[in-house]
């Protein structure tokens, strides 16, 4: 594995000053070569996760959306430089990125028609050293050089979205970062965590925002498009520890009726039912299936908003018993 600095750590508290993959307790040791083991695989104990040789890992993190959204890339890449960009990331001692993500997009790569990119700036001009009549050469990318591997061999020519996520996640890898895949909404929606559910067929989402808007609203995505794409990443990554670990849905949500004896079948609930809008089952049936490609990712799942209530008080172990008011929501997006 690649650590680039020291972890300084106690039992109780933890002061952090690194910059790396995975962060395990006590003193590390530093190498500078880009990690191609693809051993860094982690596992949960309980509420702590470890590496594979038994040592305690802390995991530093930032949230970089984009992919979600109607862009298809992640976001200031039209500003930045991706390498610079990660080259400050991993110097402030974060070791994964959070990658929200749109089940609409990962359905374009797996079908091979990757969704269009937007708001990106990438050129490497001249793409080639130039030499001139007097015999002089202007090296390549002397007049323009930025996010130079986001673009074809002419120098200007963006590369599909598909391509250039592989080639954030092989920068991710240069620079000691993992990633944590977030699904984060159905659609590509720029405002797609309002979406409740992680299936979307224009009928299950009751936001007269989300209505309004245009970019990805109404179009159908099921919940087999959801299990089957982000399965396909899964598979695609299984021999490359960069991406560690699924979040399978960002906040799935909603309120319940108010009518004291129904859990209405337009928001996310969790009982022990097969519904298709029961998260648990849902989230079992998706996390099942990736590790059947790939028994070395870690599985996120989230909480849903509410939950029902029953002789036993607030639980999440039975299936139909809900009461208003509809106040109750400790373990939204947990």
């Amino acid at each position: 594995m690649k650590i680039k600095n020291k972890l300084i750590a106690a039992a109780a508290a933890l002061t952090v000053a690194a910059a790396g993959v995975i962060l395990p307790f006590g003193n590390i040791t530093v190498t500078e070569a880009v990690d191609s083991n693809n051993d860094d695989w982690l596992h949960a104990v309980g509420s702590r996760l470890y590496d594979s040789q038994g040592n305690q890992v802390w995991l530093t993190g930032a949230n970089w959306f984009g992919l979600n959204c109607s862009e298809n890339v992640p976001h200031g890449l039209y500003a930045a430089d991706c390498d610079d960009f990660l080259t400050g990331v991993a110097d402030k001692g974060i070791n994964i990125i959070r990658f929200p993500i749109s089940t609409e997009l990962l359905v374009s790569w797996m079908n091979g028609t990757p969704n269009p990119v937007k708001s990106v700036t990438a050129t490497y001009s001249p793409p080639k050293d130039v030499v001139g009549e007097d015999g002089s050469i202007t090296k390549a990318g002397t007049y323009g050089d930025k996010n130079r591997d986001f673009v074809t061999e002419d120098g200007k020519t963006l590369k599909t979205s598909l391509e250039i996520f592989d080639a954030i996640m092989k920068k991710l890898k240069e620079h000691g970062i993992k990633a944590l895949i977030d699904v984060h909404s159905p659609t590509a929606h720029n405002s797609g965590h309002s979406y409740e559910l992680w299936y979307y067929n224009g009928n299950n989402d009751k936001s007269e925002g989300m209505a309004k808007m245009e970019d990805g609203a109404g179009a159908e995505v099921t919940e087999k498009m959801w299990i089957d794409s982000v399965t396909w990443l899964a598979k695609r990554y299984a021999n490359d520890d960069t991406i560690l670990a699924y979040d399978l849905k960002n906040e799935p949500h909603g309120k319940r009726g108010y009518d004291g004896t129904t859990c209405p079948d337009t928001i996310a609930k969790w009982d022990n039912s097969e519904d298709a809008n029961n998260w648990k089952y849902a989230a079992e049936k998706c996390g099942k299936s990736i590790l059947s490609v790939n028994p070395n990712a870690l599985i996120l799942i989230e909480g849903v908003e509410q939950y029902p209530k029953t002789e036993k008080g607030y639980t999440y172990d039975t299936a139909d018993i809900w009461e208003a008011p509809a106040d109750v929501s400790p373990w939204y997006g947990a």
